[in-house]
């Protein structure tokens, strides 16, 4: 059975439980009501669980690109992953070759990448929000030398406001500036 297919079935499943939650006197006894609503309405959220770690791993297997074999068409900005860690890092790709967007001189050895839209969420939730600290730092979780703080006053000293491995910004003047270009990005200029 394909993904595809067990998502029809678990949605078919969450409706029936809804029709069961909405309509409880079509199901139950008087004195069964109270109990299988709230059995309908747990395994309801059963389904929405299942549903969207199902979702999330077809949006997750059609996000990331191989780039040996599946390079981008067309120059410009993406995110890079050089092994199979979670660090994604933002890049500029052209000509086949990666290099770090904060350090054009940083080439990188890539083996994955996504669109630098693929992480904007384009639902009207979030159309007209401003990117957040928080959501920058998920997308530049740093690495283990920036993680370690304890490097940060010498890279200061010698002029560095990102981290000179991996790109994630180091002070609040670097992560402004990241979050101003992050704002660029998604209101498309």
């Amino acid at each position: 059975m394909t993904r595809e297919e067990t998502i029809s079935i678990l949605e078919e499943s969450k409706r029936q439980n809804e029709i069961m939650r909405d309509n409880p006197s079509t199901f139950w006894a008087s004195h069964q009501m109270a109990e299988g609503v709230k059995n309908a309405k747990r395994r309801i959220e059963a389904f929405e669980v299942a549903l969207s770690a199902l979702r999330h791993q077809i949006w997750e297997d059609q996000l990331w690109h191989n780039a040996k074999t599946d390079p981008p068409k067309t120059p410009g900005l993406y995110y890079g992953k050089k092994d199979a860690t979670n660090s994604m890092y933002a890049c500029q790709y052209r000509d086949g070759v990666w290099v770090l967007d904060m350090y054009p001189q940083q080439k990188m050895d890539i083996v994955q990448w996504a669109d630098h839209t693929a992480f904007v969420r384009q639902d009207e939730d979030t159309a007209l929000r401003p990117v957040s600290r928080e959501q920058v730092e998920k997308v530049f979780p740093g690495c283990e030398k920036c993680r370690n703080q304890a490097n940060w006053p010498s890279w200061i000293e010698k002029g560095f406001v990102y981290c000179p491995k991996c790109g994630t910004p180091l002070t609040s003047w670097a992560w402004e500036k990241q979050v101003e270009r992050l704002e660029a990005l998604k209101d498309g200029l």
